[in-house]
């Protein structure tokens, strides 16, 4: 930086002095090292926290799509319904033609027919909304896709630690480390390298003089600060060592709970299945000992009804076992195909 001193405006003939000096501040010892950990500690807990950021938009993607198909295994459900109540009162409408049925029950299956449709309105109606609340947030449409397949369960602590949610906490951990070793390192401020030159005279009847200028300031150590940074990382170590033991147990347990649901899921799919075949045969029995004059058609539209609550019931249970498979590959850290 250019300096000028002089005394010739008090003085016609005073002191005048011109310098022009530089400074190059210097690495402490150390100090080079612990900065590069420090920035690639940096660098891969950002990777970390990008990968974070992935999975938590993945699960708010995920779950108004399940949505989507819960509400659309509803109204298929509801259509399937409708379908079978429209054919039953069209044939009920031809035998009241020919006199072989009552009219009583072709009201009651007409009244069966408009509380379908009502179901079925009611189940379109949900389909698009959730279909909006989707495109909403991604700007497409909802399309069915392949099924998830839960991914294997992680073997031991080391895979535990090496998931998303857990490495953030681990890279904060090796980050803190590192602020601590930069800490201890960075004792006072850098010593600089200075040089200069420097022009002067005594008085305007002498010559000037040129100096060249080289020197070294080291600055002095203040311990308190010093140890005060010291503390502060060491701090922020130990709470990064606990919330990383914390996450990869906090990740065991909601794996094992997301493969206990899916288990669950698995076997209440197969049990409304089995109980919709049940029902299936059992309304085939009834439509035949109607036809035969031994049964009520109350007894049909009663069974009927069971019927289409099976299957809106065993629909919506292979949502929830593909919800299942994705919970856990959600937990893992997959994101959707």
């Amino acid at each position: 930086s250019p300096s000028w001193r002089s005394t010739t405006i008090t003085q016609r003939s005073g002191f005048q002095e011109f310098e022009l000096t530089g400074e190059l501040p210097l690495w402490l010892p150390g100090e080079a090292r612990a900065l590069r950990g420090s920035v690639e500690a940096q660098t891969v807990q950002l990777d970390a926290r990008i990968a974070q950021i992935r999975l938590v938009i993945a699960g708010e993607v995920r779950d108004p799509y399940w949505l989507w198909l819960a509400a659309q295994a509803e109204r298929d459900a509801a259509q399937a319904r409708t379908v079978a109540a429209r054919a039953l009162e069209r044939d009920l409408a031809r035998q009241v033609g020919a006199g072989q049925v009552p009219r009583a029950d072709l009201l009651l299956g007409t009244a069966d027919l408009r509380d379908a449709e009502a179901t079925l309105r009611s189940a379109a109606g949900a389909v698009r909304d959730a279909a909006i609340n989707f495109r909403i947030l991604t700007r497409a449409d909802p399309t069915p896709g392949h099924p998830e397949r839960p991914a294997p369960a992680p073997v031991g602590d080391a895979a535990l630690r090496a998931l998303p949610a857990a490495l953030v906490a681990r890279t904060s951990q090796d980050l803190a480390r590192a602020e601590e070793r930069l800490a201890q390192v960075r004792d006072r401020q850098n010593p600089t390298l200075f040089g200069g030159v420097r022009r002067e005279r005594s008085d305007s009847a002498s010559p000037y003089s040129d100096r060249v200028l080289i020197g070294v300031r080291i600055p002095f150590s203040y311990a308190p600060q010093v140890n005060e940074r010291i503390a502060t990382a060491r701090a922020d170590a130990l709470l990064a060592e606990a919330t990383f033991a914390t996450a990869a147990r906090t990740l065991a347990g909601a794996d094992r709970r997301a493969r206990a649901q899916a288990e669950d899921a698995g076997a209440i799919a197969q049990l409304s299945e089995q109980r919709y075949r049940a029902l299936a045969e059992q309304s085939g029995l009834y439509e035949a000992a109607y036809r035969e004059g031994n049964l009520a058609f109350l007894e049909v539209v009663r069974v009927r009804a069971q019927l289409a609550g099976a299957d809106a019931q065993r629909r919506r249970a292979r949502v929830e076992q593909g919800r299942a498979a994705s919970l856990i590959n959600q937990t893992l850290g997959l994101e959707p195909q």
